[in-house]
């Protein structure tokens, strides 16, 4: 009996995914070649990761993945049913429309903020709502599928400037709500340093390989990680109330973001079975 199945790579930063389908004997049945480089249009099913329609003969069939990537090499592979696969959609966009449509309004509303107010804070924190927010299209393949698809080789050039730009972006928000330069100056000196090294960060992606400079990239995010929860720790010492709400907002995020740079670099997996 045949069976309808959808093949799903659920990682949209590999740069090359060769799938072949053998029968029995060791023949090719089909074979697909797409990846990250390769324009939307390109791929089996236009979806925002990689998915293969088959149908599967009733004898045995092997199934051989290869993937290429400069980035971590993370291969999520899923095998789903014609109908599961279409819920999973359904519901995977609307939980992105929904995440992204929670950033952009919280930019536009700070963004009015500052517009009345005139307080940087408001600023930075618009800059870091966007970044983020870019970051996690391209991270989800979004911003390949919709805001640069003939140009898919510029995902990875756009990855390795956002990250300093949300990095750099978290710094300054550490400085400016945590007020450092007043209450602790030789804090804000560390973070000011690190906050020089995200900018040259943003010039390196234009002299630097992908390989390299991501992996720079990961370095200065993880000393972000600890040197601002490090400030934060060391403002509620000092009594400074707005530290509290401060470590409570992002040391989730900050969690978050370690863990995305250990996988990075290979040195904790995406699952543990």
């Amino acid at each position: 009996v045949e069976l309808k199945r959808i093949i799903e790579i659920s990682q949209s930063d590999l740069d090359l995914i060769q799938l072949w389908l053998l029968d029995e004997a060791g023949n090719t049945i089909r074979h697909y070649r797409t990846g990250s480089n390769t324009p939307p249009e390109s791929r089996p099913m236009p979806t925002l990761l990689y998915a293969f329609p088959e149908t599967l003969p009733g004898t045995a069939t092997t199934l051989v993945i290869r993937t290429e990537s400069l980035d971590s090499l993370v291969m999520p592979v899923h095998l789903w049913t014609t109908k599961a696969y279409a819920q999973k959609e359904q519901d995977q966009n609307i939980f992105l429309g929904i995440f992204y449509g929670i950033l952009l309004v919280t930019a536009l509303y700070n963004l009015g903020v500052y517009a009345t107010a005139r307080d940087r804070l408001y600023l930075i924190y618009v800059l870091y709502c966007l970044g983020v927010l870019l970051l996690q299209a391209i991270i989800d393949g979004v911003a390949r599928h919709y805001l640069w698809p003939d140009i898919p080789e510029l995902g990875s050039f756009m990855t390795n400037i956002m990250i300093p730009i949300v990095g750099g972006s978290s710094v300054l928000l550490a400085l400016d709500f945590l007020n450092l330069d007043i209450k602790r100056p030789d804090l804000a000196s560390w973070l000011r340093m690190l906050l020089t090294a995200f900018g040259i960060s943003i010039v390196g992606a234009l002299l630097l390989p992908y390989s390299m400079h991501l992996h720079i990239n990961v370095l200065l995010c993880i000393a972000a990680v600890f040197m601002v929860l490090g400030c934060s720790f060391a403002s509620l010492k000092h009594a400074r109330r707005p530290a509290y709400f401060f470590l409570i907002s992002f040391h989730l995020f900050f969690l978050g973001g370690l863990v995305y740079c250990l996988q990075t670099f290979g040195l904790l997996p995406i699952n543990f079975w």
